[in-house]
C-alpha cells in the first residue's frame, strides 16, 4: 500500500501564519462570535456552502442588499377593474401581458396588486449566462429539428407525387416553393436565434403588516402555490430560479412598493470572499473561514449589468447602509486606481462617516497592480482610516493550493500593490495571506475554487480582526478602529517589507489591546498634512531635483477624534494634550526633538537631504513617540525617496545591467531619469544558462501630478530561458513604448513568485527621440481651412529611423443634450447627514449612417470613481425601439452598433444641486470607426510647391539625422477626402500617426483633423429653353389656375365629409374631372378606409345574419376599389410609364423634359398606392370569401368565387411587384397577408424574415420602428398558424425584449 502525508487541508484557507488558527484553538469562543461583517462585492451567495449558519448556531448572512440597482423591477398598480376574482384564484394581467393566478388566501386589505417584468438573464452572472445559453440552444435544437424533419417530410412527400416536373401548374409551382421555404425560414430562424431566455413576471402587495412579493420562476402564470417572499431579513428567505441554473435570489422591496429588488450575485467573488472571512463548516473545521463565529451582511456593489463592475451608485449605498446598520467591520475587496489620494465622495464618506463616527473597521485590498511601486488602489491604499491589505504568500499554500513542485520563499506576490501613494502614504496598513480554496456559489455547479489576489488577503486580514474583536467585546474591552490599526501595525510580523509593512498577527495584536486597553490616545487618528506637497500625507520626492537637494518641509499634524455626541466630544478634545518625542532613524531626515501637541494641531518644520544617497528607493519614517505611554508610535510621518542612477544634466541615452541574479519572487527595481525630449523607451531582456521556461514581470510605470499611475503604466509578462547548447546564444525579449521626458522612470522587473529555478537576466534600456512640432506627444491638429498644413520632425537625441503614415479612421462628433431632468432620488439615496442625493438624467440622441465600433465618452467624468465630485454615474445605451443595446460607467468602452438611430440616458447623481446645474448641458463625445475603405490617409510632402502640384509625395530619407529638423506638408485625403456622413459643425477624423520605425506598444501622436460640414457644390443641369411654349399657352394656364385651385380645394374637403355630403360631392367632381389621378386616389382612399371601417364591425360581429351583409357590403366595396385602380391604370397609361421608367435619360434636358420626368415620378407614386390598395382589396375578398365557405352549407360558388379571387390576387401582386421594391414594408406585408390568407406559409414568412432581418434592432429607426413591430406581429400569428410551438414561444419572449413600454432604468 502506497503511504503519504495527510492532505495539507487547513492550508486551503491559511490560518495558522497569521496566529488566526492557534488564536481560535486557545479561545474557541473568541472566534468571531457577536462580530457582523459587512462584505462589499459582488454579492454573497446566500444559499452557498459554509454560510448558512454560524459556529454558535446564528443565522450566517443577516442583511442581503443590491445597492446597485442591478435587480430593481419598477412596479405599476393593476387597475381595480383588472382584478378578477374567481372560485379558486384572483385573477389579474401580469406586465408581460400573461394573466396571472393569485391565491385568494394573501392578506391583501387594501387590494392593491403590483406588477412588473424582469428578464432573467439580467439577473445572471456572465459565466452563467454563458453556460445557461448553451445549454439552453442545445435543448431548443432538439424541438426545432423535429421541425426540420417534418419539413423535409413534406417535402419529400411532395416530391413523390408530383414526379412529372414538366407539366406543373403555377399553382403547384407555388406550392412546391412554399415547402421549400418553410426548410429555408427554418434554418434562417435559427441562425438567428439569440436566446432571451424567460421573463419574470413579478407581482408585489401589502398584507397589512409587511411588504410581500412573488415571482413566477417557472413562467406558467399560475402563482397560487408559489413562495411569498419578504424582504431577506425578515425571515431569511431565499429561493433559486431553477435546478438548471443553481442561482440563488433573494428580494427587498422599497418606497412603498415601487421598487422591487431581486438580489442575486454578480459573480463568484464576493462567496468566496465572504467564506474567507466567515464560513462554517460543522463537520470539517478544517474549511472554516477564519471568523467561523461572525454573521455577514452582504452588500452588493458589484453591478451585473456591467459584468460586476462596481458603480458609484452602488458604493454610495452601501456606505448608507454600513451608517444605518453599525457593523463591527466591513470588507471591500475592490478598488481602483485614482488621480488624487483621500479626496471624493465616496472616501469621504468612509473615512468621515462609516469609520469615524459610525466606527466601523473598514478592511480594503490593496490591489493587484505590482510589483511596481505607487500601484496601490482607491480606497484601500489611499484613504484615511481604511485598513490596506496586501497580498502574501505563505509556505503552507505552495503545497495545498499550488501544487507546486518545491517551495519557494514566503513573500508579498509579485502582483501586489505596492506603497506609497501619490501623496506619500505608505499604502498599505499590513500583508495577510492572499489565497484560498473555498466555498463558491452553486451556479458554478463546483464547491470550491482557488482564488488569490489582494481580494484575498484583505478578507482574511478582516475575519482576523472579527476574532480580535470578538475577544474584545467578550471581556467588555472598548476598541475603535484607530485603536485596532495601530495594534495590527505594532505587532505585526517582520517580512522584511522595505516600506516596514508586516504580516498579521492576531495573539500579538489582541495583546497589545488588552495591554493598552487604558490608553486613550490609541483612540485618536492624526491628520498629517505636508504643507509644500499640496497637503500630502507623506513626503514622497521622486524627481531628479528634489533627490539632490536639501528640502525642508512644513509638517501639519492635527489629533482626530472618534465622531460621539457632541458634549463628550468638546470634553475629549478640550482634556487631549500629549507630550511627543520626535524620532528620525536616518541621518539624512533632521527633526525637531519634542512636540507638545493638543485638540489645536501643531506644525513643526523637518528637513530631507537626500544627496548623499545611492540612486534607488530609500523608506523611513519620522516616528512620534508619546512619552507618557508605551503604545507607541502615536503616528508616523512617512518619507520616500526614488533616487535615479543618473545625475543632473546627465544626457545618458543607453544603459546596461548584466548578471542581473534572479531566483523566485525577486524583484529589482531600476529608476532613471528620462533624458530631456526622450520620448520612447527600448528595453531588451536576455537570458542565460536556463533550461526551463522562467516567467517574468517588466512594469514600468512613470508618476504625473493629478495623474493616475495607470496613465503612463507598461507591463508586459513573459518567459525567459535559453535551450541552445552554445551559452553565447540567448533569448531576446524586447519592447518599445512611450514615455514621458524628463521625468523619473522605474523600470521594475520581477520573477514571477511561483517561478521557479535562478536566472541570469542582462537588461538593455536606450532612450529615443523624434519630436513633432517639437511636441513629444500628443495630439497633431490640423486643419480642413488651411488645406495644406506644415509639420516639422526632429531628432534631438540621436539618428532615428522613420516610418511615416497616418490613417485618418475615427470620427469624432460632440453632441449636445437634447433634454435634461434634475429630480431626487428614493429612500435608497440619503446621505447619514440627511442629505438627499439628487439625479441628472440628460439625454443625447445620435444616427449612424453604417455600422461602426463606437466608443461614449465624457471626459470630464470618465475614470473617476473613488476620487470623484459626485455620487455615481451611470450610462444607457438604447435603440429606436427602446431597448437596451448596452450599458456605460465610468469607464468609456468600444460598442458595436449597426446602422439606425440611438438614445442615450446619462445619470449622474450628487447631492449636490450648484454641481448638477453647472453640468446639465455637458456635451457627449462619441468616437466612432470608419468603414473599412472609407478612412482618410494623409499624404505627406517634402515642400509646399509638390504638395500644390500634388508631385513627388512622400517624407524623404527614412533616416531622420541627429538634430536634423524636416519639415513636412501634410494634405489628409490629398484633397479628395469625402466627409463621413454624420460631420457635424465640431467634427474631427483623428488617427494615429505612425512615425517611428521601432515597433511601439503605443502610439506616441494622434492627428486630429478638424472638420466642417461638407460643402457640396451642387451639380449644375443645362437647362435648355423650350421652344414649343408659346403666349397662348401661357394665357391659357392662367385662365385654368382658378378653376384648378377650386377643384384641388374640393379634393382636399373630402377627407372631411360624410355621407351624404361626401357622396354628393365625389359626384359631382367624378363628373367634371373623370380622369383626374389625385381625385382617383382619393378614391380609392375612401373606398379603403371604408373597407377597414367594414372589417373591424366584422370582427366584433356575433351575429351570423348581421356577419354575412357586412361581408356581402365589404366584398361590393372591394370590387369597386379594384375597378376604380382599374380604371387609375388605365388613364396613368402604365406601359408608357413602364417604357420612361425603362429608358436612361440625359442630365441635359429641356423645360418640358423635366416637367415631364416630374409628373411621371408623381404618376409613379400614385400607382404605387393604388395597387397597394388594390392587393389588398383582394386580400380582404380572399378572407371574408373563406369565411363564407366555412359558414355556407351551399358554398359551391363560393369557392368558384375564392379560386377566382386567388387567381386575380396573383396577378395583381406580380403587377406590384414589378413596380415596387420587393422589401418595401407595404409591399412585404401585403404579399404576406396574401400568402397567410391561401396558406403558403413558407413564402410569408421568407418575405417577413427578409424585411425584419435586412432592419435588425440595431439598424431601427424612430420612422420605421413600428413597421418592425407589426411584420414581428404577423409573423408571430404565422408560427402559430404553423403549430411551431418553439418558435412561438421564442418570438413571444423576444417582443417584450425588443419592444419594451418604456427606457429601461437607470438606478
Amino acid at each position: 500500500m502506497v503511504e503519504f502525508d495527510k492532505f495539507p487541508s487547513y492550508d486551503l484557507l491559511p490560518k495558522e501564519v497569521t496566529q488566526a488558527l492557534s488564536f481560535v484553538r486557545k479561545n474557541p469562543e473568541y472566534d468571531g462570535r457577536g462580530t457582523i461583517i459587512a462584505i462589499l462585492d459582488t454579492g454573497v451567495d446566500v444559499g452557498a456552502p459554509g454560510l448558512e449558519k454560524t459556529s454558535d448556531g446564528k443565522q450566517k448572512i443577516i442583511e442581503a442588499i443590491d445597492c446597485t440597482g442591478s435587480g430593481d423591477v419598477t412596479l405599476q398598480c393593476v387597475p381595480t377593474d383588472k382584478v378578477k376574482v374567481k372560485d379558486d384564484a384572483i385573477s389579474i394581467p401580469g406586465a408581460s401581458g400573461k394573466t396571472l393566478l393569485l391565491n385568494k388566501n394573501w392578506a391583501n386589505p387594501s387590494n392593491t396588486w403590483k406588477v412588473g417584468i424582469k428578464a432573467l438573464y439580467d439577473l445572471y452572472p456572465k459565466s452563467l449566462l454563458t453556460r445557461i445559453k448553451n445549454e439552453r440552444k442545445e435543448e431548443f435544437e432538439k424541438m426545432h429539428h423535429q421541425l426540420i424533419i417534418k419539413a423535409e417530410n413534406d417535402i419529400n412527400s411532395w416530391e413523390s407525387n408530383h414526379k412529372n416536373k414538366d407539366n406543373l401548374t403555377e399553382e403547384e409551382i407555388m406550392e412546391k416553393d412554399d415547402l421549400a421555404n418553410r426548410l429555408s425560414v427554418l434554418k434562417e430562424l435559427f441562425k438567428n436565434f439569440d436566446d432571451p431566455g424567460m421573463i419574470l413576471d413579478c407581482v408585489v402587495f401589502n398584507d397589512g403588516n409587511e411588504w410581500k412579493a412573488v415571482i413566477d420562476i417557472n413562467g406558467s402564470g399560475d402563482l397560487r402555490d408559489a413562495t411569498v417572499l419578504s424582504n431577506y431579513n425578515v425571515k431569511y428567505q431565499y429561493l433559486k430560479f431553477g435546478n438548471d441554473d443553481q442561482l440563488n435570489f433573494s428580494i427587498n422591496i422599497y418606497d412603498e412598493g415601487e421598487t422591487l429588488s431581486i438580489v442575486t450575485v454578480a459573480g463568484s467573488h464576493g462567496t468566496h470572499v465572504a467564506a474567507i472571512a466567515s464560513a462554517y463548516y460543522p463537520d470539517k473545521p478544517e474549511q472554516n473561514g477564519v471568523a467561523p463565529g461572525a454573521q455577514i451582511v452582504t452588500l452588493k456593489i458589484g453591478d451585473t449589468r456591467l459584468g460586476s463592475m462596481e458603480t458609484g451608485a452602488g458604493l454610495t449605498r452601501a456606505a448608507i447602509c454600513l451608517s444605518q446598520l453599525k457593523c463591527d467591520l466591513a470588507n471591500m475587496s475592490y478598488g481602483e486606481g485614482s488621480y488624487k489620494a483621500n479626496v471624493g465622495s465616496f472616501c469621504d464618506l468612509l473615512r468621515d462617516k462609516v469609520v469615524n463616527e459610525t466606527g466601523t473597521i473598514f478592511v480594503s485590498s490593496a490591489g493587484n497592480n505590482g510589483p511596481a511601486l505607487t500601484t496601490s488602489g482607491s480606497p484601500g491604499g489611499t484613504t484615511d482610516g481604511v485598513i490596506s491589505v496586501g497580498a502574501y504568500v505563505a509556505s503552507g499554500m505552495m503545497e495545498a493550493e499550488y501544487s507546486l513542485l518545491e517551495k519557494v520563499p514566503e513573500r508579498p506576490y509579485t502582483w501586489s500593490s505596492r506603497g506609497p501613494t501619490e501623496d506619500g502614504d505608505v499604502g498599505v496598513t499590513v500583508y495577510a495571506p492572499g489565497g484560498a480554496i473555498t466555498s463558491v456559489p452553486p451556479y458554478t455547479l463546483a464547491s470550491s475554487q482557488l482564488m488569490n489576489g489582494t481580494s484575498m488577503s484583505s478578507p482574511n486580514c478582516c475575519g482576523c480582526l472579527a476574532l480580535i474583536v470578538s475577544a474584545l467585546k467578550a471581556n467588555n474591552i472598548p476598541f475603535t478602529p484607530y485603536r485596532i490599526t495601530k495594534a495590527i501595525q505594532r505587532t505585526s510580523k517582520s517580512i522584511n517589507n522595505p516600506m516596514n509593512v508586516g504580516l498579521i498577527q492576531v495573539e500579538n495584536a489582541f495583546n497589545d489591546l488588552v495591554n493598552f486597553k487604558d490608553d486613550k490616545t490609541q483612540d485618536i487618528s492624526f491628520r498629517i498634512e505636508i504643507s509644500e506637497c499640496n497637503n500630502a500625507r507623506g513626503i514622497y520626492i521622486r524627481d531628479i531635483v528634489s533627490a539632490n537637494k536639501t528640502t525642508q518641509y512644513t509638517i501639519n499634524v492635527k489629533p482626530t477624534f472618534m465622531k460621539t455626541e457632541d458634549k463628550i466630544l468638546n470634553q475629549q478634545r478640550l482634556e487631549y494634550e500629549s507630550k511627543i518625542a520626535l524620532v528620525s532613524t536616518v541621518g539624512w531626515i533632521k527633526c525637531p526633538k519634542y512636540l507638545l501637541l493638543n485638540n489645536g494641531g501643531r506644525s513643526f518644520s523637518v528637513q530631507v537631504n537626500p544627496t548623499s544617497l545611492d540612486s534607488g528607493l530609500h523608506f523611513t519614517e519620522i516616528l512620534a513617540y508619546n512619552t507618557e505611554s508605551e503604545a507607541n508610535p502615536l503616528f508616523k510621518i512617512p518619507v520616500t525617496v526614488i533616487k535615479p542612477e543618473n545625475k543632473l544634466d546627465d544626457n545618458t541615452l543607453d544603459f546596461y545591467y548584466n548578471d542581473l541574479k534572479f531566483s523566485s519572487g525577486d524583484i529589482k527595481r531600476i529608476f532613471l531619469n528620462t533624458p530631456k525630449n526622450a520620448n520612447v523607451i527600448e528595453v531588451t531582456l536576455k537570458s542565460k544558462n536556463r533550461d526551463t521556461n522562467a516567467r517574468f514581470t517588466l512594469h514600468s510605470i512613470q508618476l504625473l501630478k493629478q495623474k493616475c499611475y495607470k496613465a503612463y503604466e507598461n507591463e508586459f509578462a513573459f518567459s525567459l530561458n535559453s535551450t541552445s547548447l552554445d551559452d553565447s546564444q540567448e533569448q531576446k525579449f524586447t519592447r518599445c513604448y512611450p514615455v514621458v521626458p524628463n521625468n523619473v522612470i522605474e523600470l521594475c522587473l520581477a520573477q514571477f513568485w511561483s517561478s521557479l529555478g535562478d536566472s541570469n537576466i542582462s537588461f538593455e534600456v536606450h532612450f529615443h527621440s523624434i519630436l513633432v512640432n517639437d511636441s513629444p506627444y500628443g495630439n497633431i491638429i490640423l486643419k480642413e481651412s488651411e488645406f495644406i498644413n506644415d509639420l516639422e520632425i526632429s531628432a534631438p537625441l540621436r539618428k532615428e529611423g522613420i516610418n511615416i503614415s497616418c490613417s485618418l479612421n475615427t470620427l469624432t462628433r460632440n453632441i449636445n443634450p437634447s433634454d435634461e431632468l434634475i429630480t431626487a432620488m428614493k429612500s435608497r439615496d440619503i446621505l447619514p447627514d440627511s442629505k438627499q442625493i439628487l439625479q441628472l438624467i440628460l439625454t443625447y440622441e445620435f444616427k449612424l449612417s453604417d455600422s461602426a465600433n463606437v466608443t461614449i465618452r465624457f471626459p470630464s467624468l470618465n475614470n473617476y470613481i473613488y476620487d470623484a465630485a459626485h455620487e455615481g454615474l451611470f450610462m444607457i445605451v438604447y435603440d429606436a425601439n427602446k431597448k437596451v443595446i448596452s450599458y456605460g460607467d465610468i469607464f468609456a468602452k468600444n460598442i458595436k452598433l449597426s446602422k439606425g438611430e440611438y438614445t442615450v440616458k446619462l445619470q449622474i447623481l450628487s447631492k449636490s444641486m450648484e454641481l448638477l446645474e453647472r453640468i446639465k448641458s455637458l456635451t457627449m463625445i462619441i468616437d466612432q470607426s470608419l468603414p473599412k475603405g472609407k478612412e482618410v490617409n494623409v499624404t505627406f510632402f517634402r515642400d509646399i510647391i509638390s504638395a500644390l502640384n500634388n508631385k513627388n509625395s512622400g517624407y524623404g530619407s527614412k533616416v531622420l539625422g541627429n538634430n536634423e529638423h524636416r519639415p513636412l506638408f501634410a494634405i489628409p485625403g490629398n484633397g479628395n477626402a469625402t466627409h463621413p456622413k454624420e460631420i457635424t459643425q465640431n467634427s474631427t477624423l483623428s488617427g494615429e500617426l505612425k512615425i517611428s520605425s521601432l515597433k511601439l506598444e503605443k502610439p506616441l501622436f494622434r492627428v486630429q483633423y478638424s472638420l466642417g460640414p461638407e460643402n457640396k457644390v451642387k451639380e449644375k443641369t443645362l437647362i435648355c429653353k423650350d421652344t414649343s411654349s408659346n403666349d397662348e399657352d401661357a394665357s391659357n394656364d392662367e385662365r385654368n389656375s382658378l378653376k384648378e385651385a377650386i377643384r384641388d380645394l374640393q379634393i382636399s374637403y373630402l377627407k372631411k365629409l360624410k355621407g351624404e355630403e361626401l357622396t354628393a360631392l365625389l359626384a359631382v367632381l367624378e363628373v367634371d374631372y373623370p380622369n383626374h389621378i389625385p381625385l382617383m386616389i382619393e378614391k380609392i382612399n375612401i373606398l379603403n378606409n371604408k373597407i377597414n371601417d367594414l372589417s373591424k364591425s366584422l370582427d366584433k360581429s356575433n351575429d351570423l345574419d348581421k356577419s354575412k351583409e357586412i361581408i356581402n357590403e365589404i366584398t361590393e366595396n372591394c370590387k369597386e376599389l379594384i375597378d376604380q385602380t382599374n380604371k387609375l391604370e388605365e388613364v396613368i397609361n402604365t406601359k408608357e410609364l413602364s417604357s420612361y421608367f425603362g429608358l436612361k435619360h440625359d442630365k441635359i434636358i429641356t423645360e418640358s423634359e423635366k416637367k415631364l420626368k416630374s409628373d411621371n415620378d408623381k404618376k409613379k407614386e400614385y400607382l404605387l398606392q393604388a395597387l397597394t390598395s388594390k392587393c389588398d382589396a383582394y386580400n380582404n375578398m380572399i378572407y371574408v370569401t373563406q369565411l363564407s365557405v366555412v359558414t355556407d352549407e351551399n358554398n359551391a360558388d363560393e369557392l368558384d368565387n375564392l379560386k377566382k379571387y386567388i387567381e386575380e390576387s396573383n396577378k395583381a401582386m406580380k403587377d406590384y411587384y414589378a413596380w415596387s421594391e420587393h422589401t418595401d414594408y407595404k409591399y412585404t406585408m401585403i404579399y404576406a397577408k396574401k400568402e397567410k390568407l391561401v396558406g403558403r406559409y413558407g413564402n410569408a414568412l421568407k418575405a417577413l424574415n427578409k424585411y425584419i432581418f435586412n432592419t435588425p434592432t440595431g439598424d431601427l429607426s424612430k420612422s420605421n420602428i413600428s413597421n418592425v413591430n407589426e411584420a414581428c406581429k404577423l409573423r408571430l400569428t404565422i408560427l402559430e398558424e404553423l403549430k411551431w410551438g418553439c418558435w412561438c414561444q421564442y418570438e413571444k419572449l423576444q417582443k417584450i425584449i425588443r419592444s419594451p413600454s418604456d427606457y429601461a432604468l437607470l438606478n
